[in-house]
């Protein structure tokens, strides 16, 4: 499947429309709590540091749930449930995308980037998914993009968050509109890197 194909999915594109509704409940239910909460400081901080990552995780995992397994280059695959139902699985998904809500933005530089935080859990997720399925499959993969396209992934996500500040350069108290358009777009400009690195790995198995 070329790459122009897999941007024009069917299922890709419901994925991201699903993603667009679940993120904007979130979003819409934290602005709305957030001048009561955040007159309490453990309160606040609970609230940022647990359920708003928390909820992020659970809108970037149900987008590539829907969306799978396109993001490989793949129109049939083994059922995501199926790769899920083995004990303990899905909790280890979520997990993981929740652990790394909270140490990536530690990284220097990155707490201020939103957009290559969100791009560091789809990515991990991604490769979780492609070891469950490549087991499931019994193929020995690698889970390390080629040269081109980590490249291609580097320059996209530089690119994207860029493009996201320009696009709309708001601050966290501007407009409820804002910032929920803020927080698709910077989900929409990392599709590509997603995609690229998706289907650096569906290449492997050889089929669609």
């Amino acid at each position: 499947m070329s790459f122009p194909d897999l941007l024009f999915q069917p299922r890709l594109l419901l994925a991201l429309l699903v993603f667009v509704l679940v993120s904007t409940l979130f979003a819409l239910a934290q602005l709305r709590l957030e001048p009561h909460y955040r007159q309490h400081p453990a309160t606040a901080w609970i609230a940022g540091h647990i359920f708003i990552p928390l909820a992020e995780v659970l809108a970037l995992l149900i987008f590539l749930l829907v969306a799978y397994p396109v993001p490989y280059g793949l129109v049939e695959a083994p059922g995501v449930l199926e790769l899920l139902s083995v004990d303990g699985r899905t909790a280890d998904l979520i997990n993981l995308l929740f652990l790394l809500s909270l140490l990536l933005p530690l990284l220097p530089g990155l707490g201020r980037l939103p957009g290559l935080v969100l791009l560091g859990q789809a990515l991990a997720a991604t490769t979780l998914l492609f070891h469950w399925l490549a087991q499931r499959l019994q193929v020995e993969v690698s889970l390390v993009p080629g040269w081109l396209a980590l490249a291609l992934i580097l320059v996209w996500a530089w690119v994207g968050q860029r493009l996201v500040r320009r696009l709309v350069p708001i601050t966290g108290e501007d407009l409820i509109s804002g910032r929920i358009l803020h927080w698709h777009l910077t989900g929409a400009v990392q599709l590509p890197a997603i995609l690229i690195y998706g289907q650096s790995l569906g290449r492997q198995l050889g089929w669609e």
